[in-house]
């Protein structure tokens, strides 16, 4: 049997095959089974149902990033701000190319690139 486990605010944690009768035993406390296969990165689960993400509204003009979910997580080229705000201005001091990730569970992340 296939099966999926998530936490309690949807997040998908992990997905499996067992043999039937022992998918009770695949969730730890505090998560939850479904008995079916979701994508770690594009699902969750709602009301006990597999669900696609919605997407994430976050844009990106110029150097300020809008319509940020809030809170979410800002990554620029891997380093990790917290963000508390619908509007971020990004300040590059030197030339180069940064990948910019927002993430917001249960939204899909949203990448963007910058070159200065």
């Amino acid at each position: 049997m296939n099966f999926t486990i998530h936490n309690a605010a949807g997040r998908i944690l992990r997905t499996g095959f067992c043999p039937d009768g022992m998918e009770v035993l695949q969730a730890k406390d505090g998560e939850s089974m479904v008995p079916d296969t979701a994508d770690l990165d594009k699902h969750h689960v709602v009301d006990g149902a597999i669900t696609e993400r919605p997407g994430n509204p976050a844009t990106l003009t110029g150097n300020t990033l809008s319509d940020l979910p809030c809170p979410c997580v800002v990554r620029v080229n891997g380093r990790e701000y917290d963000c508390d705000e619908a509007t971020a201005d990004l300040l590059f001091t030197h030339v180069g190319t940064y990948k910019i990730t927002v993430s917001a569970f249960p939204y899909l992340d949203a990448t963007f690139t910058i070159t200065k």
